[in-house]
């Protein structure tokens, strides 16, 4: 359930013109701007459209919110370590600037969104940080924040589907509790929360919905995922993260169109100049898609170059320890297959 919920902080996109946006036209620009720099992979121009905002609105939290967001992106985007006193000190930022707008304002639907977000991206950043424990206090909190939008603006669609998302999970995480009283099954209701707010417009509108295509990946409905991933596509085509969940749909629907998807993903991140993590990663995939089809000269192939990669970092050791022996046992049931085959 934990990744799950912190699924929610990983993409930032606007889909449509109209929705839900902050009154001042001028900040919604700016956070519009800079949302649509990081869709287009462009960091800096994000951060430092950002820092517009930040300047301009030193008493709102959302420029620090949004630079946080930006480097956390960043970062995870490119599978390359975290600035972790940078994303600390944004974020602890801007939660005081959240708390001082509540005091002001207790029934302002926008001060509870921005204390959300923060909490939100703190929580993600625990995760990353595998603080367990701060992820669960720190992601009830937002959700708490999250109701706390609706009790003030009932139309405040993200609040909405932040919530159906959570008990989704939950729902589906608990399933063995459900005879208890207070752990009921509320997937149903979620899903059709979902399926009703999903195409609303708001600034996180991507990354709610790349969330919503792996909760119907793990309905199954495999054909609907990759739906909502080609609504983000066909919009914006360099969005990797997307990518990277489509091509996960198609494992289940065509797996030779999923080596596809992961090879134009491998060229997005510059083909052999990748970081080596990414690199392994989708190679990896590919090698078990190949694998799959009962290619096995070509997974075998893969793996060989996978692990022909040498001088990896901490950072890279670190990411990459369990997925290598998993290479490893690739390459090994790859040769036994070919063996077995006379080849």
């Amino acid at each position: 359930m934990v990744n799950r919920i912190v699924a929610l902080l990983l993409l930032i996109i606007p889909l449509s013109l109209f929705g839900q946006s902050y009154p001042d036209s001028e900040v919604h620009k700016l956070i519009e701007t800079g949302i649509t720099q990081i869709e287009k992979t462009k960091y800096q121009e994000a951060e430092q459209t950002f820092r517009e905002l930040d300047k301009k609105y030193p008493k709102l939290p959302a420029g620090k919110i949004f630079m946080a967001a930006t480097e956390i992106v960043r970062c995870f985007d490119l599978q390359i370590p975290f600035d972790e006193k940078k994303i600390s000190r944004l974020i602890e930022e801007a939660t005081e600037l959240a708390e001082t707008r509540i005091d002001e304002n207790p029934k302002s639907a926008w001060s509870h969104y921005f204390m959300a977000l923060a909490l939100s991206y703190s929580a993600y950043y625990d995760y990353i940080n595998r603080n367990w424990f701060s992820v669960l206090t720190e992601g009830y909190d937002a959700l708490k924040s999250f109701e706390k939008c609706l009790e003030y603006d009932k139309n405040f669609y993200e609040a909405t589907l932040a919530i159906a998302i959570f008990k989704y999970w939950k729902s589906k995480k608990t399933e063995d509790f459900h005879w208890l009283p207070f752990m009921s099954d509320e997937s149903q209701e979620a899903l059709k929360d979902i399926s009703k707010y999903s195409q609303k417009y708001f600034y996180n509108t991507g990354l709610f919905i790349n969330s919503v295509a792996w909760i119907y990946i793990d309905q199954k409905d495999f054909y609907k995922a990759k739906s909502y991933c080609d609504m983000i596509l066909q919009e914006h085509p360099e969005n990797r993260i997307v990518r990277w969940t489509k091509a996960r749909c198609y494992e289940d629907i065509d797996r030779t169109k999923a080596i596809e998807e992961f090879r134009t993903l491998l060229n997005m991140y510059g083909g052999e100049k990748a970081g080596k993590v990414n690199l392994v990663m989708i190679k990896h995939r590919i090698a078990i898609n190949y694998s799959r089809l009962g290619m096995h000269d070509k997974a075998l192939e893969l793996c060989n170059e996978i692990l022909a990669v040498k001088n990896y970092n901490a950072f890279e050791k670190d990411k990459l320890e369990k997925r290598l022996e998993r290479v490893r046992n690739l390459k090994t049931e790859s040769e036994q297959k070919l063996k077995s085959n006379g080849k």
